[in-house]
């Protein structure tokens, strides 16, 4: 490695950790072209991994003003709950209850935005933990769905990740849109 690697991989080391410290739990940090450029670092560039194991989840990114956010899930006796597997699952930490709701109610203060300012972007990742043509997929669009200012909503990007089902599955699940 040369010493440029080198000072590069210290200033993001110093990056990841202050956005660590500051209540992140990784982030995603201007490299190659757009470091040489001299771009600053945005917390817009932010992403909040497994955000639900933040104390103060949801809240503490989006009052960062972070660009995206992740939530894993399992579909449980019909409910989607929010958990990174399945010991960790709990009737309390539902997929509405701990985003859904939140960035709605969020979503409509801001008038049709997920923040105040209409420029930022907000991305939910939605990691489907469960088998990848269980009825977790069609189950989580309906429900994000149900939620009209998020379905409606301008710079607001919901990404379903992780056991993505097949495409016979998603063609089911796109007959509710």
């Amino acid at each position: 490695m040369s010493s440029i690697s080198f000072s590069r991989l210290g200033i993001m080391s110093a990056v990841l950790m202050l956005l660590i410290t500051a209540g992140c739990s990784s982030a995603q940090v201007a490299t190659g072209q757009n470091a040489q450029k001299n771009k600053p670092y945005r917390v817009q560039n932010a992403h909040s991994h497994n955000d639900y194991e933040q104390p103060h989840f949801f809240s503490a990114a989006y009052q960062a003003g972070f660009g995206s956010m992740e939530a894993d899930i399992f579909l449980v006796d019909g409910d989607l709950l929010v958990a990174h597997n399945k010991r960790d699952i709990s009737q309390q930490r539902s997929l509405a209850a701990m985003y859904l709701s939140t960035l709605a109610a969020m979503v409509k203060v801001n008038k049709g935005y997920p923040y105040k300012s209409h420029k930022a972007q907000l991305e939910l990742l939605i990691d489907l933990k469960d088998p990848k043509d269980s009825p977790a997929y069609k189950k989580a669009v309906a429900l994000t769905l149900s939620y009209k200012a998020l379905a409606n909503s301008k710079n607001l990007r919901i990404t379903f990740t992780g056991n993505i089902p097949s495409d016979s599955v998603m063609a089911v699940a796109k007959g509710l849109i």
